[in-house]
C-alpha cells in the first residue's frame, strides 16, 4: 500500500525523465497503469485517517477507486500492448476515455460489503471472483500477445520479462493479504517497471539513433 504510493512518484519521475521526448503510445498507457497503482494505494490512507473500521461515505467512495484502479490497470496495459502501433495513435485518447468510463461502471456500480473489510483493507464486493478471474485472463492474454508481438519484432526479452513482473507484481501486491505475498509483489513491481524501463529506453534509441 505504502510501497504503491512510494512506486507511482518514482516511476512516473522517471518516465518523465527518461521519455519526456518520446510520443510512442506506449508510455501514455503505461502512464496510466502507473496512475492506478498510486490509486490502489488508498488503503494505506484508510489506516492512516482510521477509516477502515468505520462505515462512512468516505469508506465506500475509497472503496470505489479501489476497484476503479484493480479493473483499469490491466486494460491499460492490454492496450499498450495492442494499440501502440503508429497509425494507433491518434485513437489514444479515445481508448483512454473509453477504459475510464468502463472501470468507473465498475467502480460505482459493484456493490460493496463494508461490513466484510479484507486484511488487505479492501472490502468484499459482489462477483469479486468472476471480476479477479477476468482480471487474471486479461493479464495473461496481455503477456501472451506481448511474447507473440515481440518476437516478430525482434525486440529483446527484456521487455516482455519486465512488462510481466510489473503486471503480475501488481495484481499480487494488491491482492495480497500475507508480508511474503506484499514482499514478493513489491519486488516484482519494482524490478518489472526498472527494467521494462531501461529496455524500453534502449529499443527507442536503438530505433532512433
Amino acid at each position: 500500500m505504502f510501497a504503491e504510493m512510494i512506486f507511482s512518484v518514482i516511476a512516473f519521475y522517471l518516465l518523465y525523465s527518461i521519455f519526456e521526448k518520446t510520443q510512442a503510445s506506449e508510455i501514455i498507457y503505461l502512464a496510466v497503469f502507473i496512475f492506478a497503482v498510486g490509486l490502489d494505494s488508498i488503503r494505506f490512507w484508510l489506516i492512516l485517517f482510521d477509516m477502515a473500521f468505520t462505515y462512512s461515505d468516505r469508506l465506500i467512495v475509497c472503496q470505489n477507486l479501489i476497484i476503479f484502479a484493480k479493473v483499469i490497470a490491466p486494460l491499460a496495459m492490454m492496450l499498450l500492448v495492442t494499440m501502440s502501433e503508429p497509425e494507433q495513435r491518434q485513437n489514444i485518447e479515445k481508448n483512454i476515455f473509453i477504459i475510464f468510463i468502463v472501470s468507473l461502471l465498475f467502480g460505482i456500480f459493484i456493490p460493496i460489503n463494508t461490513g466484510s473489510l479484507l486484511p488487505n483493507f479492501s472490502c468484499n464486493h459482489a462477483y469479486h471472483k468472476g471480476i479477479n478471474s477476468s482480471i487474471v485472463i486479461l493479464t495473461f492474454s496481455s503477456l501472451l500477445l506481448l511474447i507473440s508481438s515481440n518476437n516478430k519484432k525482434g525486440i529483446s526479452h527484456k521487455v516482455t520479462i519486465g512488462f510481466g513482473l510489473m503486471e503480475f507484481g501488481f495484481q499480487i501486491l494488491s491482492h495480497s493479504i500475507s508480508i511474503a505475498g506484499l514482499i514478493l509483489g513489491v519486488c516484482m513491481l519494482y524490478s518489472g517497471t526498472f527494467l521494462y524501463l531501461k529496455s524500453m529506453h534502449n529499443v527507442y534509441l536503438w530505433n532512433y539513433s
